[in-house]
């Protein structure tokens, strides 16, 4: 599948509930990168109609502000899906759809050129086959759903979930596909502690973090920001002609040069 640069290059994605249209204009200009019209976790399953009835009105009507992603049911792709493709390619804001909870390739559904999928992995099994989920035609990019992957595993232990987290960068990467998105923070109140997770996540490799609430974003974009420093870095790199040399005491070769191509891929300036 051609993904979409707005999937691959989110430093965020935030969650706005399909039963609140009216905070679906607030998430588009909340100034995340993306925002999640969400069907699943946020609604109720007596709500689950009429929040998929907002969504497609809502996509139907062409507005501005961040790219638009659509999280489902897994027990509802036979309702969801079918009434949310005819607006594939109508309103080009609506890039993505977001598979919650998924664990086998056998779950994930064909979706159309220029719709990226995004797979959650949110339990062990998941975790397990991460990399054929990764690997699956539809798929452009993972997440962490670490609120699930707790409750299953009865562990909040930063050593069990950054296990987890490293597993699911190195499928992405096996997979050729963009860097993943680690789960959602929990805090709304003490934001420090969203800026912490969102730094260790970087480290990690990821490439954003999902947000539940506007006042996460700058933490969020802050930690995930290409720095002035690491663009300097990357262009000293890629002035390298020959296969290997030194720049500033630091041999360079090709894997350090790949390195360089996708930071500055990630620094391009955004709309």
């Amino acid at each position: 599948m051609i993904s979409n640069e707005l999937v691959d290059f989110a430093r965020s994605a935030l969650f706005v509930p399909g039963t609140k249209p009216e905070r679906f204009g607030k998430a588009r200009n909340s100034g995340a990168d993306l925002a999640i019209f969400d069907l699943e976790d946020s609604v109720l399953a007596s709500e689950k109609d009429l929040a998929l009835e907002n969504i497609i009105a809502a996509l139907k009507h062409q507005s501005s502000g961040a790219g638009i992603v659509v999280r489902v049911n897994s027990d509802r792709l036979a309702i969801e899906l079918p009434a949310l493709m005819p607006l594939v390619g109508l309103n080009p804001d609506f890039v993505g759809i977001v598979l919650p909870k998924v664990e086998d390739p056998s779950d994930i559904p064909s979706l159309p050129e220029g719709l990226s999928g995004i797979a959650i992995i949110e339990s062990s099994l998941g975790l397990r086959n991460a990399y054929d989920i990764a690997s699956h035609p539809s798929i452009t990019k993972l997440a962490f759903g670490g609120m699930d992957f707790a409750a299953e595993t009865g562990s909040q232990s930063p050593i069990v979930h950054d296990y987890a987290r490293v597993q699911i960068l190195t499928a992405s990467l096996a997979a050729g596909i963009s860097r993943p998105w680690d789960s959602p923070s929990g805090h709304i109140e003490d934001l420090s502690k969203v800026g912490l997770e969102a730094d260790r996540a970087k480290a990690l490799g990821f490439g954003g973090k999902m947000a539940i609430h506007p006042t996460q974003i700058e933490l969020i974009h802050r930690a995930f920001e290409v720095t002035q420093a690491e663009i300097e870095w990357a262009e000293a790199i890629l002035k390298v002609e020959t296969g290997a040399a030194k720049v500033n005491g630091q041999m360079v070769d090709r894997p350090i040069m790949l390195q360089a191509e996708s930071i500055l891929k990630r620094a391009k300036p955004r709309a």
